[in-house]
């Protein structure tokens, strides 16, 4: 494996598993995620769905070989009322991997129910969407894809192994972590690994690769939350050590930032949208309209007498 020491936060390591017909993506949120959850202050609880989400963002979205979005959204009847994880892979970025997130939630139902409440009990019948929005040119011709299962499970990635088994059909093992760090580093990390078997389901190559694929998914198992979000742990080293009695080998990396599209001229197309008394009930008492990202939290005064 080269470039041992490369990327130790905010990264996509893609591999291969050499002695198996494997292979997958290696993620690791530090600066960004901690970035994310900090603007909004989120409960412990919302905070660790959220960071949970963006991994799994990240660990999807990283795979896509054309620009465009990758958006992972839950939405329930609960305390948390609302996840949206965001990927935007966009070829003009250098191929960085672009992130940012949000939640909504009720903080009273949230109250009552203790310090450590599943996902599934947060949500309360909900549903995860996982949608693929390329950006095409003119010239070409890709279609919206939007897989929906229900939330199952205590964790986000028991419902995301769900979207796997119904929609794409390929033997995956999934792991996602979201960790707060106190202390001189104090701060949230997340990170996550997701390992596909790639032979065809039903082949006679997936038959015959049986045996090594449940080895490869028994080691994938053993990952721990400390070990896939701790910085001083480098991705290599990490996949060596699950790894190497079969050989992997670790590509480059892809670098993951914060992004948000929010812009005052954004926010203003959507005000002319609404009717002069409805703008009228906006202004704030100095005299201009409040807007405020739900992604980033940036506020954004609008003069309502420039929207007629």
């Amino acid at each position: 494996m080269n470039n041992p020491d490369a990327g130790k936060h905010d990264f996509s390591m893609p591999f291969q598993v050499e002695g198996a017909e494997a292979r997958g993506r290696l993620v690791r949120l530090g600066p960004v995620i901690n970035e994310i959850l900090g603007t909004h202050a989120y409960p412990d609880p919302v905070a660790r769905i959220l960071g949970d989400a963006l991994a799994l963002a990240a660990l999807m979205g990283s795979q896509l070989k054309f620009d465009g979005t990758l958006t992972v959204q839950a939405r329930g009847k609960g305390a948390l009322t609302m996840v949206v994880a965001d990927y935007e892979h966009n070829s003009d970025e250098d191929g960085v991997g672009l992130l940012r997130g949000y939640a909504q939630f009720d903080p009273d139902i949230l109250g009552l129910l203790g310090k450590s409440p599943s996902f599934m009990g947060m949500m309360k019948q909900g549903y995860m969407v996982i949608t693929i929005d390329p950006k095409t040119k003119p010239d070409q011709k890709m279609n919206r894809y939007q897989g929906v299962v229900p939330i199952e499970g205590k964790t986000v990635a028991d419902s995301a192994r769900a979207y796997f088994r119904s929609s794409e059909q390929i033997p995956t093992v999934l792991d996602l972590s979201t960790v707060k760090v106190e202390g001189q580093d104090a701060g949230w990390r997340a990170g996550g690994l997701l390992v596909q078997h790639l032979a065809a389901p039903g082949s006679q190559a997936m038959v015959d690769e049986k045996e090594n694929w449940t080895r490869i998914e028994a080691l994938a198992n053993t990952i721990s939350a400390d070990e896939v979000t701790d910085p001083n742990l480098s991705g290599h080293d990490l996949l060596f050590r699950l790894f190497h009695e079969d050989g992997v080998i670790a590509y480059d990396p892809q670098t993951l930032q914060r992004t948000c599209r929010c812009s005052e001229e954004k926010i203003t197309a959507t005000l002319v949208q609404f009717g002069k008394d409805e703008l009228a009930d906006m202004v704030e008492p100095d005299g201009m309209i409040h807007a405020t990202c739900q992604f980033c939290s940036a506020l954004y005064k609008v003069d309502p007498q420039g929207l007629g």
